[in-house]
């Protein structure tokens, strides 16, 4: 099984690994666009779009952008490769802010 894991919870440093029976064949990371480094891993490792068995990522918590890029990205590719189904998507886990607590101390008149 071919996999394609990407990891954005970090900012300032995306990680999108390939594996192949969850062992890591190959890796490119640093403040990189996701999208070309898939491309560029299936290129360098001679494998087709076709290949991947399912696109997974970490799922946070994280950067909020971070954790939507690859929500979004993980999403469309497994809806195209016809492993999910609209419904069975990747939800992020988001860290709790310090403001998530502040809604419940004010009441609007």
């Amino acid at each position: 099984m071919v996999e394609v894991f990407i990891d954005c919870t970090d900012r300032h440093k995306n990680i999108i690994r390939l594996l192949k029976d969850k062992k890591a064949l190959d890796e490119i990371s640093g403040e990189v666009d996701v999208v070309s480094s898939i491309e560029e891993l299936l290129v360098r490792n001679k494998l087709k779009f076709s290949d991947v068995s399912i696109f997974s990522m970490n799922e946070g918590p994280g950067s909020f952008t971070g954790l939507r890029i690859s929500a979004s990205i993980v999403n469309a590719l497994n809806f195209a490769l016809g492993v999910k189904k609209p419904g069975e998507e990747i939800r992020p886990k988001y860290d709790i802010s310090k403001f998530d607590s502040m809604g419940s101390e004010f009441t609007l008149p």
